[in-house]
């Protein structure tokens, strides 16, 4: 307890004499020396002072104790891992959830090594961290995983703060396993629809709607038009002969806008090279990280067209 301020001890002197005037109004007067009458009321007063001490320190003992409590609850039933660490990664104090995300029990990881908690792949990581967080140089967190015991990895964000002495450090670990599967899944689907979209037998192309200008285009529309991807992207449809003209394009992408999907049935198509094709187109508009994108899908109906033309005629005899 703070040593009391002047004013503390005059107010609490204060208070004592006005308990002492309360206690000798209930006594009888005592019949003794004045010496003996003033250390009585001396001690009076000083025995007033001790219990009001009392009373003062049980108010701030029951404080400290509600205090300790909401933290020990806050700390303990935190929704991420908590830990304590020294400079040479052993685990002072660990929190509930944070024994859970590894897999064991408070009492025995604390005295622990915690880069022992982390998979040997990358440990090494974690402990050139580690060295650097306790000199000062350490970015504030890394990403690494947990080696948890009878359940798969774990992989986690640790977030780090240097106590004021340099002597530990706290580490919030916060599991995000959950997005990194979601990560991984997403990664997954862009490899896949990148492999349908190289090998598709269909021309692709995608088109940037603000400015109608080709993005990326797979091999067989290369193939398609005889134009390099380098020479494709960055060019609008009426350029590489898919639509008759700018204007034509500008028509095809308000309905776009509106419909979400445009179908041309059958449009000619003349190659790089002086080739004559019949094309099939189906426009789609979808959203991607947030951009509006535009997959236009052509299809060479060439054969086809030939085919429903010679049945025409057969049939015309």
């Amino acid at each position: 307890m703070k040593s009391k301020t002047p004013d503390a001890r005059t107010d609490l002197r204060r208070r004592a004499e006005l308990g002492t005037s309360k206690r000798k109004s209930k006594m009888s007067e005592p019949k003794t020396e004045i010496d003996s009458q003033r250390l009585l009321h001396e001690l009076e007063v000083h025995q007033i002072e001790l219990e009001m001490q009392n009373a003062e320190l049980r108010l701030a003992r029951d404080e400290a104790e509600s205090v300790r409590e909401k933290y020990t609850e806050l700390y303990d039933f935190a929704p991420v891992g908590y830990f304590t660490i020294l400079s040479d990664g052993t685990i002072r104090m660990v929190n509930l959830a944070g024994a859970t995300l590894v897999g064991m029990e408070r009492s025995r990881l604390v005295g622990r090594s915690f880069e022992m908690l982390i998979s040997p792949a990358l440990r090494p990581t974690f402990i050139t961290f580690l060295e650097q967080v306790f000199i000062g140089k350490a970015a504030p967190s890394i990403e690494s995983e947990l080696a948890t015991k009878g359940q798969p990895n774990r992989f986690v964000t640790i977030n780090v703060k240097l106590s004021p002495d340099g002597q530990a450090c706290s580490l919030t670990v916060t599991d995000i396993s959950a997005r990194k599967r979601d990560e991984d899944a997403l990664r997954g689907s862009e490899i896949r629809y990148r492999r349908l979209f190289e090998a598709a037998h269909d021309g692709v192309l995608l088109i940037d709607p603000a400015t109608r200008k080709i993005t990326d285009t797979n091999p067989f529309m290369t193939k398609l038009l005889g134009y390099s991807h380098t020479k494709l992207v960055g060019k609008e449809l009426f350029e590489i002969g898919l639509l008759k003209d700018e204007t034509a394009s500008q028509k095809m992408f308000q309905k776009l806008k509106k419909s979400h999907e445009v179908r041309y049935e059958n449009l000619p198509l003349e190659s790089q090279d002086g080739r004559h094709q019949e094309v099939e187109v189906v426009a789609n508009l979808y959203q991607e990280g947030g951009k509006t994108v535009n997959q236009s899908n052509i299809r060479d109906i060439t054969e086809r067209k030939q085919a429903e033309d010679a049945l025409r005629r057969n049939e015309a005899l």
